[in-house]
């Protein structure tokens, strides 16, 4: 199709895009890369414009700054009268329709609630999306619209991207590639629509595409070589000029005329650059631009012909968007579900079970000598205690009611004759202790109950049980001696009932009365579980927000939200609603599973408890926006958020008191976004206290701080980060 003339108003005609000098590149010093260099561009208002070249020569880059995503490092810009991402200029927003080249669509929407999902993003009412969806379904022969996009072939995507760009009837449209892959009579019924579009409604249309062929039904093409521009004028035109009958002639001419002036102007040692191009408007008139010229750029602005919507509504209708996206991307992702319902139950559940226990079923031998041939008790007489005649408390085979009173399921008792058998096994790590007794155990105890402190060094050590420990797993060990010491209580209280004595003569001297705050009873689990418990909905909320953020800016979605209009506060604000709600729904699960499955006690409030847990969620969904904007990639995002996991354990207090770190290294730990959190919960579990107690309080105020301080830190980067991307 040969191109048309587009009529205009008024004696200039007026530019939808116009580009002069514009210069872009990645990098600084040496290690700069220029992709824009010098360029002019012209496009006129109600045209087709069709942008050639090949990958790597600009035009994804040049797109990014008509768009509004990027900034020239020099030159001017103006599109629709306007500078992009000014006031009221409504590019990035909806101006514009922008498909970039990926198909940048969330893959758990149907093609309908894609076309929804744009359709309010650009504030359009419910019937006007109605209206357009089935125009485009037959317009660009769209799938069923209960299709899931990431079900769809890539041709099929690229369709209902296509779709997603057309929704909103916008003024401009950039289209990147739009046209790969698809059925040739396709492409043209689509052309023939640009083109209809073009001469009706005076839509703008910059477009790039591989088949050169199809490019000659643009108004005007642009020739895009190294960052420049080496012609821009209608497809004939520019194959009568240049006497070719292809634009591919057209191209290769032009490009080794370029090599030609760069070898010419390398061997003159001229570094500026005075070429000329030739670029010819569209009703067939031509103006020479020399490259860096920037002398007027518009008569007037174009006009916005759609009234921009209420603030307000306007964002609420973009959020409403995002929400419906953000739910829908977890209901309809089995993973996703699994992690947030699943997960949380199976890893509390793993916890309570597998922490915080005492130790069961340990080996331990036994060499009682006191029973002379026999190793075990069973065929020996009873043990006996009793106040004779002399008021001398008789003692026989004890040593067999203190092996006795180990409990069966705490320790396997091995029973061996000598002593070096049985430390071997200790040795050999089959065994956790030795439990030794001297032929005179029972006697020789007698006696020293009764002499007292004259007993010798000899009574004294026959009569004790000599315990020989295997300390490398402490925590056994350690339970194991906490055991010996409750069976030596029982004894010694079995002993002085028999013998008519007090309880209190024969134990430590020393008494624990019932605990201030607290049970004598308290776990190692029971100490744990509040850390545990908030440290788990920390990470999770962390977890999932730092994924589904990076998964959305490598896949494209996010870019085209932010050319679609949507800011980068209400991305957050949206992502914090949803993933709270996640994040509550993961913590109703631990919280029933922790107090009414497990029964952790709790002297204090439940709520105090529960609102805590949920400011601490809210802290994990802040850390994982850190995340997302200081990474790149899922590779680095993951390496952070699981680097940064042992530590928060470790120097949270959630192992082990922090009184037990050095000086320095708990105040940094008082820091932490966990530390105080999991005290304040301890205190309120274990002591009752109630919100206003200062120590309660301390660890709300610090999750706060850490909320507003992580979500200022997300604000500032991305300014900073935004305004590095757009040089």
């Amino acid at each position: 199709m040969s191109s048309q003339v587009i009529s205009t108003e008024g004696s200039k005609m007026q530019n939808a895009v116009v580009v002069r000098g514009a210069c872009k590149q990645y990098g600084r010093g040496s290690q700069s890369h220029p992709v824009l260099d010098n360029l002019n561009m012209t496009v006129a208002v109600g045209s087709i414009y069709g942008l050639l070249g090949a990958s790597g020569c600009g035009k994804t880059t040049l797109l990014s700054c008509i768009v509004g995503r990027r900034t020239f490092n020099s030159g001017v810009l103006r599109v629709l009268g306007s500078t992009p991402g000014s006031a009221g200029s409504g590019v990035p927003g909806p101006r514009v329709g922008y498909m970039p080249q990926e198909i940048a669509l969330p893959g758990e929407l149907t093609v309908d609630e894609v076309l929804w999902y744009f359709g309010w993003i650009f504030c359009m009412e419910n019937d006007a999306i109605t209206e357009r969806a089935v125009f485009l379904s037959r317009l660009l022969e769209l799938p069923p619209g209960d299709r899931l996009v990431k079900n769809l072939s890539g041709g099929q995507q690229r369709r209902v991207s296509f779709a997603a760009a057309l929704v909103h009837n916008p003024e401009l449209l950039i289209l990147d590639e739009p046209t790969v892959g698809l059925d040739p009579l396709l492409r043209q019924s689509i052309w023939d629509h640009l083109v209809e579009v073009t001469a009706a409604k005076k839509v703008t249309i910059i477009i790039t595409t591989h088949y050169i062929d199809e490019a000659r039904q643009a108004h005007k093409i642009g020739l895009m070589r190294q960052g420049r521009l080496l012609a821009e004028a209608p497809p004939d035109t520019l194959l009568t000029r240049h006497g070719c009958s292809t634009l591919e002639d057209v191209f290769l001419l032009l490009s080794m005329q370029q090599e030609t002036s760069r070898e010419v102007r390398q061997l003159e040692n001229d570094v500026n650059d005075t070429t000329s191009i030739d670029t010819y408007n569209i009703d067939g008139s031509k103006e020479t631009l020399a490259l860096g010229s920037t002398t007027e750029l518009l008569q007037e602005p174009v006009k916005n012909k759609k009234p921009p919507a209420k603030a307000l509504r306007s964002s609420i209708l973009r959020m409403k968007a995002l929400i419906y996206k953000n739910l829908l991307l977890v209901l309809r992702n089995p993973g996703w579900v699994l992690f947030i319902v699943v997960f949380p139950v199976l890893q509390i559940s793993l916890f309570f079970l597998a922490v915080g226990r005492d130790p069961k079923g340990l080996t331990v031998v036994v060499v009682n000598e006191e029973l002379g041939n026999l190793t075990s008790c069973e065929k020996m007489e009873p043990w006996t205690a009793h106040m004779n005649d002399d008021y001398i408390c008789e003692l026989s085979h004890i040593s067999c009611l203190f092996v006795q009173r180990i409990d069966d399921t705490l320790a396997t008792k091995k029973y061996y004759r000598d002593l070096d058998s049985a430390l071997q096994l200790v040795r050999d790590g089959s065994a956790i202790a030795v439990l030794y007794f001297s032929p005179t155990f029972s006697k020789d105890l007698e006696t020293r109950q009764y002499v007292g402190r004259s007993a010798s060094d000899e009574i004294l050590n026959s009569s004790s049980v000599a315990v020989y420990m295997d300390m490398s797993d402490r925590i056994k060990g350690v339970h194991f001696q906490g055991e010996l010491y409750s069976v030596y209580q029982e004894v010694a209280k079995d002993i002085a009932g028999r013998c008519e004595i007090s309880y209190r003569h024969v134990t430590l001297p020393m008494h624990f009365n019932k605990p201030v705050h607290g049970s004598k009873d308290l776990t190692y689990a029971g100490y744990l579980a509040p850390g545990i418990m908030y440290s788990m909905i920390y990470f999770l909320a962390t977890i999932l927000t730092c994924t589904v953020l990076i998964a959305e800016q490598i896949e494209g979605v996010w870019d085209r939200n932010l050319v679609s209009g949507v800011t980068m506060l209400e991305v957050l604000l949206c992502h914090l609603l949803c993933y709270s709600f996640w994040m509550a729904l993961q913590l109703f699960e631990v919280l029933l599973m922790t107090f009414l499955v497990f029964d952790l006690n709790c002297d204090g409030d439940y709520a105090t408890v529960s609102a805590l847990a949920f400011l601490q969620g809210l802290s994990g969904i802040c850390y994982g926006l850190v995340i997302t904007v200081v990474c790149s990639d899922l590779t680095m995002a993951n390496y952070v958020s699981m680097g940064s996991y042992f530590p928060y354990l470790n120097l949270s207090g959630v192992l082990w008191p922090k009184e037990a770190m050095p000086t320095a290294l708990r105040w940094f730990s008082m820091c932490l976004p966990g530390t105080l959190p999991t005290e304040s919960a301890r205190y309120v579990l274990e002591r009752g206290w109630s919100f206003t107690h200062p120590a309660v309080l301390s660890g709300f105020l610090i999750t706060i701080a850490w909320i507003f301080g992580q979500c200022a830190f997300c604000v500032g980067f991305m300014t900073m980060k935004r305004k590095l991307y757009l040089q």
